[in-house]
This record gives C-alpha cells, structure tokens and sequence, in this order.
C-alpha cells in the first residue's frame, strides 16, 4: 500500500468491491479500532470510476479489509473503482497539491467536531490577518 504518513493518505488503491454503504479491498490491511484508536473512523475515503467521478465519504467504522462509510455510493455494477484514504477533508488536500474534486453528500451534516474546527481556522485566519489600512479583512 502506498501511505503517505506525512499527510496520512492511503493513496492509488483498488477497490476489490463497492456496495451501498461499504468499500471492500482483499489485500488492505487497514487499522482496526483497537480501544486506543479508532482505525480511520472519521477519515474520509474517496472513490473514482474509470472516468474520472469522484465521490467523497466520511468512514464510520472499519475492519482490515472493509471501509463502512456514511452516505451510500452511487455505484455502477461492474465499474471499478480506485480510492484514496484522507484524514482532513479533501478540500485541505486539495491546497496541498491534489486536483479539485466535486464533493457529493449533505454538506449540512457537518460534525460539530468538524465545525468547531472550522471556526477555530477562520479565526486563527482572522487574527494572523488583520484589517488593513481600508479597514478590509480578508
């Protein structure tokens, strides 16, 4: 497996199955919950057929070969599919070099965990940045 540690990115793999809720890969090893992580539950796994449809999903819970995600997929029997694994939101991954994906689900059912984040950037971003001499803020 190709995993970028110092983006925490499981990159470049091949889905062995895609169901409604679940992306199977025969040769993963992902990390389990094991009582003092909770594998990647909370990261976020991105699929893409062979045409270049990306689809983004949070992953609630995992086992070493299987990825159980939020939203079902709008799979295509017999397509494969290849996946990245993240732990920010790919949008963070995205200003780091990545391609601008179209990101499909409920944007309105952000985490409050993910939330408070947010807002804690916006106002780290507020305060490294203050008004100019316009009185304009970023």
């Amino acid at each position: 497996m190709d995993y970028l540690k110092e983006r925490n990115i499981l990159t470049d793999q091949t889905a062995t199955a895609v169901a409604e809720t679940t992306l199977t890969d025969d040769n993963a090893e992902f990390p389990e919950d094991n009582g003092e992580d909770n594998g990647l539950k909370g990261y976020f796994v991105r699929i893409t057929d062979s045409s270049g449809t990306a689809q983004v999903r949070r992953i609630l819970s995992n086992t070493t070969d299987q990825l159980t995600v939020n939203d079902p997929w709008t799979i295509v029997d017999g397509e494969t599919y290849t996946y990245e694994v993240f732990e920010e939101t790919p949008e963070v991954v995205t200003r780091l070099g990545s391609t601008p994906e179209t990101i499909t689900g409920d944007v309105n059912e952000a985490s409050e965990t993910t939330t408070s984040w947010i807002t804690q950037r916006i106002m780290k971003i507020q305060q490294d940045h203050p008004p100019g001499p316009t009185g304009r803020s970023l």
